[in-house]
């Protein structure tokens, strides 16, 4: 429908083309707003919960690993120590592991804007894919 007061003939139409396709991009405009505040939104929240969590398991490891090597110091506190450390080494090597892996499969930022954007090239060029 076309907007109101857009009159009639070739300037009519063209008016309601440029209309259209400039409420379109503000469409698309909008989203890619509203997607940027929710990455940043969720990215404050997983820093503060990786400082959280990294803080009080580093601190939970120590005392960790100290109240091993205190419960050991007598008969293996060679092995307690190494063994402690392999322990801390193994986590560190999972987690960076599994960082490497979420960064690899997430899905890239504003992916949903992007797809609109491909619907929208679709449907402006006629094709039905």
């Amino acid at each position: 429908m076309p907007p109101p007061n857009v009159g009639t003939g070739l300037p009519g139409s063209l008016r309601a083309l440029g209309a259209t396709v400039l409420a379109l991009v503000c469409a698309r405009v909008k989203l890619i707003a509203v997607e940027m505040q929710e990455e940043r939104a969720r990215a404050g929240q997983k820093l503060v919960l990786v400082v959280l969590a990294a803080l009080f398991l580093a601190m939970g490891m120590l005392l960790a690993a100290f109240l091993v090597v205190v419960l050991f110091w007598d008969a293996h506190r060679m092995l307690a120590a190494g063994g402690v450390t392999l322990l801390y080494l193994a986590i560190g090597g999972w987690a960076l592991v599994r960082l490497r892996e979420m960064n690899h499969n997430s899905p890239p930022p504003f992916s949903a804007t992007m797809s609109e954007f491909a619907n929208d090239l679709k449907l402006l060029r006629g094709r039905d894919e």
